[in-house]
């Protein structure tokens, strides 16, 4: 009820809020998107023989994909928490949460790519 109070007597303070949003969601799309291209590459590869996949870059899932995989999800968690800390603050969140904070988990991220 307050959320809804809240939007419909500033509108204008959700559109900047929304905003603040918006550049970390592109980015959990452009790594989603990165990842399902690398899932697709695998598959594709599975046909081929062993002596073929142990030679291909993109046919032997390595450690840093799960790993970015992982940090992909932890992202995906952390925009979550900062949508609750900016549009519902009166609710905690399960642990600190900022744009600073989200900007360094995309550097970590890319890091790994």
């Amino acid at each position: 009820m307050i959320r809804l109070d809240r939007a419909r007597i500033a509108p204008d303070k959700d559109k900047t809020k929304a905003a603040q949003i918006e550049p970390f969601e592109f980015e959990l799309a452009r790594f989603d998107s990165q990842l399902r291209a690398e899932t697709r590459s695998r598959v594709s590869d599975a046909g081929q023989s062993v002596s073929a996949r142990v030679n291909s870059e993109n046919s032997i899932a390595s450690p840093i994909s799960e790993e970015k995989r992982a940090a992909v999800e932890e992202l995906r968690w952390m925009i979550e928490e900062f949508k609750l800390a900016l549009f519902a603050p009166e609710i905690k969140t399960a642990f600190p949460i900022s744009a600073v904070r989200l900007a360094r988990k995309i550097a970590e991220i890319e890091a790994l790519t």
